[in-house]
């Protein structure tokens, strides 16, 4: 087993190893001086691949989802009696109709029926 002096020094062989210095001896003899605390184990560093990192894909930009087509089906409200003289009113004149100034709402619808 290979050790490493960390506190004092070894005489191995007529060979003194100082702090720092690596020894190899056989395991029972390492074991003994490791408890001791006067040496550690020196691990056998293992070649290590390079550390191939995966390739990271970007995230696609998010795309803005298409709304679907909503088709509106605007009935036209017509005017009836229901509705005010100045609903009426308003609602012509909105359809570029003229009125005559004191028009009743019944004429004013019948001038409506009649601009269409």
């Amino acid at each position: 087993m290979k050790i490493r002096v960390i506190r004092g020094s070894i005489k191995f062989d007529n060979t003194v190893y100082a702090i720092g210095q690596e020894l190899e001896i056989i395991d029972t003899q390492a074991k003994a001086i490791i408890r001791e605390g006067i040496a550690e184990e020196v691990l056998k560093v293992q070649e290590v691949a390079p550390e191939v990192k995966p390739e990271v894909k970007q995230p696609e930009p998010l795309k803005a989802k298409a709304k679907p087509e909503v088709k509106k089906e605007i009935q036209e409200v017509k005017p009836s009696m229901d509705w005010t003289q100045k609903e009426i009113f308003d609602y012509g004149t909105s359809k570029g109709l003229e009125f005559v100034e004191g028009a009743t709402k019944k004429e004013m619808l019948e001038i409506i029926e009649g601009g269409k």
